[in-house]
């Protein structure tokens, strides 16, 4: 389950309870309602704007029998939302790149899917309703997997997508609102496609160029890099000379020195990697589960400092959390936090935060709680427990707090300081609220700031915002 979203749950309307006993409640400020009883909901929101001053949203309008419609829209603190583009077919930020907001639709006619990118600028004439759209895209047919993680690359969007030229799904690149989208390379020629599944999962921007999976007959999946143009778009791995034809990536993250990626170049063994930007560095950098099938399936890959933290089996310990330094020799468990043989704790929400990590984890009773670490097992510490019964999900910190959303019999919001001092639930002071009010993938920070998207109330979805509370210095007697 991707750590940011989880699947739609069914709603109703619940008694509950205003406060947790020996718990504190912050409310929440509306920003302002998306539309009355319940018609528009929120389906995307990200930072926007060269200074990432304004907020972008996208938002989903049920007519019943008459279909539906979609918008993106933008925001300041001091104006009212403003309709960028509408469309016939559900819309989702894929990026932003100073004015620029790039969205992927699924069209829901071939399968679920389905997707193309298009783009749309925060500067357009007002007033209302929105100009034509500025680029219009013929939907990429995807079959299985995931979109692929589409990345702004020297000012263009680079994406997977078939041009219904006969080329298949190949990488294309999208100019912001200045021109036709056009294929930066045929990577397998012909009407096969070089990204047949969406890239598989996941891509990186290192060096000034974006890393992604890609494949080809000759020399099936391997990692290629593109600075966006044809001549700069290469295969950057070469498995096929040692018998192997596939290196399938699951996973990556960029380090200021090297490329960190949860990969397989064999069925089911999925490990740690590396590379640098030099050609033929690419190499496993741990076989941390000693199984020639198994793999220790690396996943969150979370840096914080020099180090990256991520959760992986060995085989014995079960999943816990591991660090790297990016060598060998610093590739380690940090702690093994539910013990007993292959029981997991299950880290999950890794985040940077304080200059720490911080991560959810269940303890040897299975209950599910907030940790922190320094990358010692000495120094890996349970901040405190949570009401969630098996994962969190929608992590988020500010300046001075960290929110997440715990799951259970209902969705909570929570925020902290990292102590059970300061814990709080984020929630109006109402009695009556749905027992699954939030909008995942609308939990956006800035500064002090969280945004969110909710339905607390059954009326309609609403933007709410959040705000760190002001330190107080602590009164020092003479």
């Amino acid at each position: 389950m991707d750590r940011t979203t989880i699947a739609c749950l069914p709603i109703c309307l619940v008694l509950a309870p205003l406060f947790v006993t020996g718990q504190t409640t912050v409310t929440p400020t509306k920003v302002f309602d998306l539309a009355p009883y319940g018609t528009t909901s929120a389906r995307s929101m990200a930072l926007c704007g060269p200074a990432k001053d304004k907020l972008c949203y996208t938002t989903l309008t049920s007519f019943g029998a008459q279909g539906i419609t979609s918008a993106v829209w933008s925001i300041t603190d001091a104006g009212a939302p403003f309709k960028l583009f509408e469309g016939q077919l559900p819309m989702d930020i894929a990026a932003t790149d100073g004015n620029v907001v790039y969205y992927r639709t699924g069209s829901g006619f071939t399968g679920s899917y389905d997707f193309m990118f298009g783009a749309t600028n925060l500067v357009q004439a007002a007033p209302p309703p929105p100009a034509a759209p500025l680029l219009v895209l013929q939907p990429t047919h995807v079959g299985s997997a995931t979109a692929f993680d589409a990345k702004v690359v020297n000012g263009k969007l680079n994406c997977a997508m078939d041009l219904g030229s006969n080329s298949g799904i190949e990488l294309v690149s999208i100019p912001g609102t200045s021109g036709p989208k056009a294929l930066v390379k045929d990577i397998d020629p012909g009407a096969a496609s070089g990204i047949p599944d969406g890239g598989v999962n996941g891509t990186c921007l290192f060096g000034g160029k974006l890393y992604f999976n890609a494949k080809t007959a000759a020399a099936g999946f391997e990692l290629w890099t593109t600075d966006g143009t044809e001549a700069g778009t290469q295969q950057f791995s070469n498995f096929t000379a040692a018998g192997l034809t596939d290196f399938r990536v699951t996973e990556m993250r960029s380090t200021a020195s090297r490329v960190l990626l949860s990969a397989q170049n064999q069925p089911g063994n999925t490990e740690l990697w590396t590379c640098t930007a030099e050609p033929g560095s690419l190499v496993l950098l741990k076989e941390i589960d000693p199984s020639p099938t198994a793999g220790s399936q690396p996943g969150y890959l979370t840096m914080v400092g020099s180090n990256t933290y991520f959760a992986a089996s060995n085989g014995t310990n079960g999943r816990e959390l591991w660090v790297t330094d990016g060598t060998t020799a610093g590739t380690r468990m940090v702690k093994d936090l539910r013990t007993g043989a292959n029981v997991s704790s299950d880290p999950h929400g890794l985040i940077a935060f304080k200059n720490q990590l911080y991560f959810f984890a269940k303890d040897n009773a299975g209950v599910v709680g907030l940790y922190r670490t320094d990358g010692t097992s000495a120094g890996t510490v349970l901040c405190h427990a949570t009401n969630a019964t098996n994962y969190v999900s929608s992590v988020t910190t500010t300046t001075g707090r960290l929110y997440y959303l715990s799951h259970g019999q209902s969705t909570v919001l929570y925020r902290t300081d990292g102590t059970s001092a300061n814990h709080q639930k984020v929630q109006p002071l109402m009695r009556e609220i749905q027992p699954y009010p939030y909008k995942y993938g609308t939990f956006v920070a800035r500064g002090k700031s969280l945004f969110f998207m909710a339905d607390y109330g059954g009326s309609g979805t609403s933007l709410y915002t959040v705000v760190d509370p002001t330190f107080v210095p602590p009164v020092i007697k003479k």
